[in-house]
């Protein structure tokens, strides 16, 4: 189960899902481990403090399921999402 859902503002003040990600904080994670996660033959990135998350060091996996990657399902960065929506309300 996904610990994120990411969403994109839509111009009508809307989200629209464009993917999930896993999160494993490091600290747990290497307590019992010597490599970095994997899902399905994937990869966990690892993320180090301090980072703009402010989280502590942490692995992650992006999944690109509803919103297509150019660069790959399972990058870190959507060149095809925007926050270009988004109308400064929260």
């Amino acid at each position: 189960t996904p610990e994120i859902v990411l969403y994109e503002p839509a111009p009508n003040g809307g989200l629209r899902i464009t993917g999930v990600d896993y999160l494993v904080f490091a600290a747990d994670w290497d307590k019992t481990h010597t490599s970095a996660p994997e899902l399905n033959g994937q990869l966990f990135h690892f993320f180090d403090a301090p980072s703009r998350f402010g989280l502590p060091p942490f692995y992650t996996l992006h999944v690109w399921a509803w919103k297509n990657n150019p660069t790959g399902t399972f990058t870190n960065w959507n060149p095809k999402v925007s926050c270009d929506g988004y109308n400064g309300q929260d």
